[in-house]
């Protein structure tokens, strides 16, 4: 048995070369997936902090403009439609890639809106007309807007801040609602 050992005693240095290069590039990858975890939970955490900053002043400017529907003004859409573009180019470089969909949809609209209103397609009484806002799905660009905002912050997600329920984005506030058995059942509680 001893002559075995001496005989093959390269083959197990090559063996425990090989056994401890392979443990080296485990370890290797465990700290090098652990540093990137870091860097990400590093990143995402400025990253949501600066969107904290910034997020409500775009739903300030969305919530007030759909506030004045009924007494809507061209200047009050073409206003709106400045700033958006100024806060947009400002801060678009904070958004999810869902809410780059649902901000260049929401700016696409008031651009057509804007020319449907010159060339007298549509004109400020109809836009100023709820019913044929909801009929035409107009208000859901903005409802939309409103709403990714709100689903990037966890706004949705948190009732309070031991309360967590997990969120999805939703198309519109409808959608988000607890139905009205479980709210009054909620209420009740409180």
């Amino acid at each position: 048995m001893k002559n075995f050992l001496i005989e093959n005693l390269d083959f197990y240095k090559i063996l425990a070369l090989f056994i401890s290069s392979l443990v080296s590039i485990i370890v290797a990858q465990l700290y090098i997936n652990i540093k990137l975890k870091n860097i990400y939970s590093t990143f995402g955490n400025k990253l949501y902090q600066e969107k904290i900053k910034v997020y409500p002043i775009l739903y300030e400017l969305i919530s007030s403009f759909i506030k004045k529907q009924g007494t809507l003004t061209l200047i009050d859409i073409e206003d709106f439609r400045n700033r958006l573009d100024e806060l947009d180019s400002k801060y678009g470089i904070f958004f999810s890639s869902s809410t780059i969909t649902v901000f260049y949809n929401l700016r696409t609209f008031i651009y057509q809106l804007l020319v449907d209103l010159k060339s007298k397609k549509i004109t400020l009484e109809e836009i100023n007309d709820y019913n044929f806002l909801i009929s035409n799905k107009y208000y859901q660009y903005f409802e939309k807007a409103e709403l990714a905002l709100k689903f990037e912050l966890g706004s949705h997600a948190f009732a309070s801040p031991t309360d967590y329920n997990k969120s999805k984005l939703y198309d519109s506030y409808r959608e988000g609602w607890l139905p009205k058995r479980k709210f009054q059942d909620t209420m009740k509680k409180n």
